[in-house]
């Protein structure tokens, strides 16, 4: 069986004006099939959209 592998880093820049969310994804071996659902979340993830 071939390796595979993926990476996702998620981060926040700090000092910026607008609260935006970074997402990187890398594969660095093999392929790997990816699905992502954003659901954003208030009050650290307590209250439900």
């Amino acid at each position: 069986m071939p390796r595979r592998a993926a990476r996702i880093i998620d981060f926040m820049p700090p000092g910026a004006v607008e609260h935006d969310v970074i997402r990187i994804v890398e594969g660095p071996e093999g392929e790997v099939p990816i699905h992502g659902d954003l659901k954003e979340r208030f009050a650290y993830g307590r209250l439900a959209p």
